[in-house]
C-alpha cells in the first residue's frame, strides 16, 4: 500500500521481473494500478476505501489507453462495481476486436503473443461479470479463440497467460455447466476409427486417441448433449532453427584436461540482451549431449556468483535450466563443467536455447559439440617396423625386446611405454617366510623341561643343514626358538 502515489496510482518502486502489456509505456502505472487492484480485491485483502477510491480514479484518468490497459482496466471496473465507466469500456474493447468466423479476440502488433491471451482473457472476464445474452455470445466466440491458442500439456505460453486465461476459462465453464451431459465422439481417419463417450461423471477429465498413420485427414463427428472440447496435437521435429534478433548467444566447449579429453569438459555459454534497457527473466536450457551429466558442484558456484546473474538452476531429465534475473547488452558468460558417465560413440550436435521467459518467442538458439574422445575409440593399431627395445638400449643381462603389440600412449613422454606384463612371482604364500634358528646360549629358557629342549635342539640340528644359506637373504624373518615367537634381524652368509 505504501507505493501508491498521491493520484492514486501505484509505482513499481523495485525491478519488475515481467513487464505488464502497458508497463513499458506511458500507460505502465495504469495497467500496475489495475492488475494490484484486481489482486487486492479477488484475494479479499483488507483495504480502506481511500485505497480503493485513489484507485479508480487513477484509472479514470487514463484518456487514450491502449488495448491491454483497457482490458485490465474495464475488469477491474467491474469489480469494484463502477459500472458505468466500465461498459462504456467493455462497448470500446467489443469495436476493436479482431474477428475471424466465431472467432473472437484482442491483439496489439507490438507486443507478444502471450499478452493477446492475457488481455483477451481480461475481456472475457468482464463479459461474463456482467451476464447477458449477448455477452454470452461474444463469450462462446472468445472461448473458441482461447481453446485454438492451448498447448498440448494444457497451458498456454507462459505462466502469466496462463493463470489469467484459465481463471477466465474455469468461470466460463462453471456459467455454462449441464448436468445432463452425454456426448459421443467419433474420430476417424482412413484406416482407423475410435468412438468416445463423455458422460457426466468425466467432466474436467481428458480422454485421448492416438492414431498412428499420420499425416492424415481426421473427421471428428460428436452427438448428444454437453459441452465437450476436441483438441487434434501433433508433434514432431524440426531441423531448422527460428532465432530472433533480441538475445545473442555463444557457446564454447572444451576438455578440462589435455590428456583426457572426455571424462570432464567444460561448457561455456555468453549471453546478452540486444534490446533498449533490460530484458525481462530470461532462461537458458543447456540439453546434455549423449552420455553427459551436469556437475552439480560447478552449477551451485554459479548461482551463488553475483556477476552471473544467476538467480537459480534446475537439473531436468537430459537438460540444465538456468534463470537470469535479467539481461542487458553487457555479455554474461556462466561456465559450467560436465561429466561423462556413459562412453557413447558418434554424438551429435546439441542444443541451447535462451529465451525472455514471459515472451518465449524472444529466442535465440544454438547447436554446440563435445569433442571425439579418441582414447575411448578402439581403433586397429598399425604394425610398426622391426622391435623397440627398452630405451633404445640393450641392458647388461636383459636384452629381451618389448613387443610391437604394444603402442605408445603419449606424444610428451617419449622414453615411457603402456605394457601389460604378467609379474613372475614364487610359489607359495606371499609374506613373511618362517625361519627356524639356533636360540642363543645366552637365553634363558626358563622353566621349559630338559626333553622339550633337547627336542627342539635335535629339530634344529636335523633340518638347519638344508636351508639354502648361500642365498645372502636379508630382512625381518619370524623364529622360533624354545618355543617362544620372536622376532630377529638375522643374516646368513
Amino acid at each position: 500500500m505504501k507505493h501508491q502515489l498521491e493520484n492514486g496510482c501505484f509505482d513499481p518502486g523495485h525491478h519488475v521481473f515481467h513487464e505488464l502489456g502497458g508497463l513499458s509505456s506511458g500507460n505502465g502505472t495504469t495497467a500496475l494500478t489495475a492488475y494490484v487492484l484486481i489482486s487486492l480485491l479477488e484475494s479479499h485483502a483488507d483495504i480502506n476505501e481511500t485505497i480503493r477510491t485513489n484507485a479508480k480514479y487513477c484509472i479514470r484518468g487514463l484518456h487514450q489507453p491502449d488495448k491491454y490497459t483497457l482490458a485490465i482496466s474495464t475488469y477491474a471496473l467491474y469489480l469494484v462495481e463502477w459500472y458505468s465507466l466500465a461498459n462504456r469500456n467493455l462497448e470500446k474493447l467489443l469495436e476493436l476486436a479482431t474477428k475471424d468466423g466465431d472467432l473472437l479476440w484482442w491483439s496489439q502488433p507490438d507486443l507478444s503473443p502471450s499478452i493477446n491471451i492475457e488481455m483477451t482473457s481480461y475481456v472475457l472476464m468482464s463479459l461474463l461479470h456482467r451476464n447477458s445474452t449477448q455477452n454470452l455470445y461474444h463469450a462462446n466466440s472468445i472461448v473458441k479463440w482461447l481453446h485454438s491458442k492451448l498447448s498440448s500439456r494444457g497451458g498456454f505460453t507462459t505462466t502469466q497467460d496462463t493463470s489469467v486465461a484459465l481463471d477466465a476459462l474455469s468461470r466460463y465453464a462453471s456459467l455454462i455447466y449441464n448436468e445432463q451431459t452425454q456426448v459421443n465422439i467419433t474420430a476417424s481417419s482412413q484406416s482407423q476409427t475410435e468412438i468416445i463417450t463423455i458422460l457426466k461423471n468425466d467432466h474436467m477429465k481428458m480422454k485421448q486417441i492416438d492414431f498412428e498413420d499420420i499425416p492424415a485427414k481426421i473427421k471428428i463427428i460428436a452427438n448428444g448433449e454437453g459441452c465437450v472440447l476436441a483438441q487434434a496435437v501433433m508433434t514432431y521435429n524440426s531441423y531448422n532453427f527460428n532465432s530472433t534478433e533480441e538475445f545473442r548467444l555463444a557457446v564454447d566447449v572444451e576438455p578440462v584436461s589435455t590428456i583426457d579429453k572426455c571424462s570432464v569438459a567444460i561448457i561455456s555459454p555468453c549471453v546478452a540482451y540486444t534490446g533498449p534497457g533490460h530484458s525481462n527473466m530470461a532462461v537458458l536450457e543447456v540439453t546434455m549431449p549423449s552420455g553427459y551429466e551436469p556437475d552439480r558442484d560447478s552449477l551451485f558456484e554459479l548461482a551463488n556468483k553475483d556477476n552471473t546473474r544467476v538467480k537459480k538452476f534446475e537439473e531436468l531429465a537430459n537438460r540444465v535450466v538456468l534463470y537470469f534475473t535479467e539481461l542487458t547488452n553487457e555479455p554474461v558468460c556462466v561456465p559450467f563443467n560436465i561429466n561423462e558417465n556413459v562412453f557413447v560413440e558418434n554424438i551429435i550436435n546439441t542444443t541451447i536455447k535462451l529465451y525472455d521467459y514471459y515472451k518465449p518467442e524472444l529466442s535465440v538458439i544454438k547447436s554446440y559439440k563435445v569433442n571425439t574422445c579418441e582414447s575411448n575409440v578402439i581403433a586397429p593399431i598399425p604394425a610398426l617396423p622391426g622391435t623397440i627395445l627398452k630405451n633404445s638400449t640393450f641392458f647388461e643381462g636383459d636384452e629381451e625386446p618389448i613387443p610391437t603389440r604394444h603402442k605408445r600412449r603419449t606424444t610428451f613422454l617419449d622414453r615411457f611405454y603402456n605394457t601389460d606384463i604378467d609379474l613372475d612371482l614364487p610359489d607359495g604364500l606371499e609374506g613373511n617366510m618362517p625361519v627356524y634358528v639356533v636360540p642363543d646360549k645366552a637365553i634363558k629358557t626358563g622353566n621349559l623341561t630338559s626333553r622339550m629342549q633337547s627336542s627342539f635342539r635335535d629339530y634344529v640340528d636335523n633340518n638347519v643343514s638344508d636351508l639354502d644359506k648361500s642365498t645372502g637373504l636379508e630382512g625381518n624373518m619370524v623364529g622360533y626358538a624354545g618355543f617362544e615367537i620372536i622376532s630377529t634381524n638375522v643374516t646368513y652368509s
